[in-house]
C-alpha cells in the first residue's frame, strides 16, 4: 500500500477551502506599466503643393539621455531620473518622425510626402535629432513639458547633397501638474508649436532664399 504524504494533503485541503471561500486574491499588487502616443495635427490640412519638393524624412535620432522609451523627469539643477512606469509606446524619436511626416503632409509645403520604403526617388531629405524630451519638475511650483528637436533639409539633386536649411527647437510648455497625464498634454502642445514653426521657415521650393 503506498503511503500518503499528510502535510501535501493538508495543503490540497487548504486550497480547496480557501478556493470554494473566495480567499484567493488575483488582484495586482505592483504598479502597472502606462503607455502614451504623442499626438499633433495641424488646424487644417491643405492640398499638396504641385510645385513644392517631394520629401522623404530618413534618420530622425535622439541624443543618448533621451532615446529610451521611458520618460525622464528633471529634478534637480543637475539630477535627472528616469521613470519605467511610464513610458512612450514606442520610442518617442520614431513617434515624432511619423507626426512630422503626416504634418508636413498636411501643411501643403510640399508636392509629395515619401515613405522610406518607397521606391520613388525625393527631391529633398529631412533629417531630425531629438536632443531634449523630459518633464522639468525641478520647481514644484512650476512644473514645465520640454522638448528641443533640430531639423535639417537637404536638396539631393546635386552630385553632393547640399543642406539648405538647418535650426534647433525649443519649446518649454507649462503644465498644471507634475503628472505623466499632464506631461504628455504639454509635450503635445510643444510639438505643435515646433512643427507649426518649421512648417513656416522651410522653403517652400526647397531653395535657399
Amino acid at each position: 500500500m503506498k503511503k500518503i504524504n499528510i502535510y501535501a494533503l493538508a495543503a490540497v485541503s487548504i486550497s480547496a477551502i480557501c478556493l470554494t471561500a473566495g480567499c484567493v486574491n488575483l488582484s495586482r499588487d505592483y504598479p502597472i506599466r502606462t503607455f502614451y502616443v504623442l499626438e499633433a495635427k495641424p488646424e487644417k490640412a491643405n492640398p499638396p503643393n504641385p510645385d513644392g519638393p517631394v520629401v522623404q524624412i530618413q534618420l530622425f535620432r535622439a541624443s543618448p539621455g533621451f532615446s529610451s522609451s521611458e520618460f525622464v523627469y528633471r529634478t534637480g539643477e543637475l539630477t535627472y531620473e528616469s521613470d519605467p512606469y511610464n513610458a512612450f509606446f514606442t520610442l518617442p524619436s520614431d513617434q515624432i518622425r511619423a507626426v512630422t511626416s503626416q504634418w508636413l503632409q498636411d501643411s501643403g509645403k510640399a508636392s509629395a510626402l515619401l515613405d522610406r520604403s518607397s521606391r520613388l526617388r525625393p527631391t529633398n531629405i529631412i533629417e531630425g535629432n531629438l536632443i531634449a524630451l523630459y518633464g522639468d519638475f525641478a520647481d514644484e511650483e512650476n512644473p514645465l513639458a520640454v522638448m528641443e528637436v533640430e531639423f535639417l533639409l537637404m536638396d539631393i539633386r546635386p552630385l553632393e547633397p547640399r543642406i539648405i536649411f538647418s535650426k534647433t527647437y525649443r519649446e518649454e510648455i507649462p503644465i498644471t501638474e507634475s503628472t505623466p497625464q499632464a506631461l504628455v498634454i504639454g509635450w503635445d502642445e510643444a510639438l505643435k508649436k515646433i512643427l507649426s514653426s518649421l512648417t513656416d521657415d522651410i522653403p517652400v521650393k526647397g531653395e535657399a532664399e
